[in-house]
């Protein structure tokens, strides 16, 4: 058995006492999010295997980073004091949990080791993933930031993050609760060998992430609290258009070290929710919303409208009992439609222009049904529009319908024909080996005309693609090329582009892997 605790709450040995099977595993996660050591009466379980969960990273924080090196530490030796047969990690993300991994592996149980040090995993991590040369600075940032200040106050500052699974919200944040990366960033400059400066540039651009995040959330309290004032103060579409900018560098930061599912989850909970329904939510609410709106009707038409075949691309809504001919003029006036169109007494339709001449139908066709919010109103018919202009008033301030368009963050996968480009530039030094190659990974909905390979002045290099033979995947593919060392300097920086004839064809992408070969 496996649960959010060990047994019932009045005797957390319970099934200990009632099923005394051997083979019967019981074990449990530590409680409020990994936050409290493993349970004491884990002590008590006398005639179970029994294991205990610490989490290597909780879910206050998906959408940013997170060490518990220290806290693991701690919890394995209290499940080891308490008798439990062994330890199970709780994540979600592998990479960005590496160093917790690494203490819950170094947590033996062999009573004669010394006890395990946080100075000891970080001086094993570094070395491993950076070099030996860099380890006791690298040991030094991390444990800057690793586990807690206090009890529940945590060294990574947690600004925005919500609860469960990547959400963020609008706190303010002050200037020195930013995370400082500026030592990592010093760090980073002096660690050398391809792969160890492929590693630490997507820790340090982790950590640049995390801080962004924190900047988002900063901006988007300004603009939150600017959407519920009365007076929409004069900096309002400057302090949303600082949001929208921060948050597409934070996406960008994101989509630089997205090389897993792990990342992928953290890209689609801040497009598929983090952006609708909380900062977009603060854009939305700043628009200037219609008072007041006056139907003209001395000029309205009534115009055929075939289901399959709509005569307005924009439908505010198809079945709405309160529709009348004011509420579907302030839809538009919202769209920045400058006309309205009411169908089958609860439609509402809007256009940039008139429908064309050959739908238009007898005046009295549109006073087939009333509105069925108002039934004094005429509100067209099936597949019958009454199309009309309208003035709306609005309260001072705010912003118009089409500068909050304007404030949507730009996708990489939307838009004309674009290229698209790697953002990490890794500095490389040469040393024994004799081929630099690269590999990237693209999921687009069809493949890119070209993908190359740059290394500082010399000329671009095509990659070619590789189908994988396993997988048949006709929407991932993979490139590979590289150039033999002795035709590169010392020291180069290498970026990777790909053409697409569209920017909807590029959905983002799915990985970009370097490596150096041996031959």
């Amino acid at each position: 058995t496996s649960g959010w605790c060990l047994g019932p709450g009045d005797d957390a040995a319970f099934f200990d006492k009632e099923i005394p099977d051997p083979t019967f595993v019981v074990s449990a996660i530590n409680g409020r999010l990994g936050n409290l050591p493993p349970d004491p009466a884990f002590a008590q379980m006398n005639g179970n295997r029994s294991w205990a969960i610490p989490w290597m990273e909780d879910d206050l924080s998906l959408a940013s980073a997170e060490l518990w090196v220290n806290r693991t530490i701690e919890h394995a030796a209290l499940a080891h004091e308490y008798g439990t047969s062994g330890l199970l990690g709780l994540m979600w993300r592998t990479w960005e949990t590496s160093p917790q991994i690494t203490a819950l592996a170094s947590a033996g149980w062999a009573t004669n080791r010394p006890p395990l040090s946080d100075v000891a995993v970080y001086t094993d991590f570094c070395t491993a993933n950076f070099g030996a040369d860099t380890a006791p600075e690298c040991v030094a940032r991390f444990l800057e930031v690793d586990s807690y200040v206090s009890p529940m106050v945590t060294k990574l500052p947690r600004n925005g993050q919500r609860c469960c699974g990547g959400p963020m919200g609008a706190d303010v944040v002050p200037s020195a609760s930013l995370l400082n990366v500026t030592g990592f960033e010093q760090w980073l400059e002096k660690v050398e060998g391809v792969e160890y400066i492929e590693r630490a540039t997507r820790w340090v651009n982790l950590f640049r992430y995390h801080r962004q995040t924190q900047l988002v959330s900063n901006a988007s309290a300004y603009v939150h609290q600017a959407a519920i004032s009365h007076t929409l103060p004069a900096w309002t579409l400057e302090q949303a258009q600082n949001m929208s900018l921060l948050y597409t560098e934070m996406v960008t930061l994101l989509l630089q070290i997205t090389t897993s599912p792990g990342e992928l989850g953290m890209l689609g909970a801040h497009e598929g929710a983090n952006w609708p329904s909380v900062f977009n939510a603060s854009v939305q609410a700043l628009v200037n919303r219609p008072s007041d709106c006056a139907v003209t009707l001395s000029g309205a038409e009534c115009y055929s409208d075939p289901s399959k075949n709509r005569t307005f691309s924009h439908m505010a809504w198809i079945s709405d009992p309160s529709t009348t001919q004011e509420s579907c003029a302030a839809a538009c006036f919202e769209s920045d439609l400058a006309y309205a169109a009411v169908e089958f007494g609860v439609a509402c339709f809007c256009g940039a222009g008139l429908p064309s001449p050959s739908l238009l139908l007898q005046r009295s066709a549109c006073n087939a049904m009333v509105c069925g919010g108002n039934h004094s109103e005429s509100c067209g018919g099936p597949d019958i529009m009454l199309v009309y202009t309208y003035s709306c008033s609005t309260a001072p301030g705010g912003i118009t319908p089409h500068e909050a368009q304007t404030l949507q963050p730009p996708r990489v996968y939307g838009g004309e024909a674009r290229m698209l480009e790697t953002a990490v530039r890794t500095v490389v030094s040469r040393r024994s080996e004799t081929m630099f190659q690269v590999e990237i990974s693209i999921l687009s909905a069809s493949p890119p005309s070209a993908v190359f390979l740059h290394v500082a002045t010399l000329a671009p290099l095509p990659l070619t693609n590789v189908l994988d033979p396993i997988s048949k995947t006709p929407h991932s593919q993979v490139y590979t090329g590289g150039y033999p060392l002795t035709s590169l300097p010392d020291e180069f920086e290498y970026w990777t582009t790909a053409s697409f004839a569209s920017g909807n064809d590029l959905r983002y992408p799915l990985a970009v892997n370097q490596s150096v070969v041996l031959v």
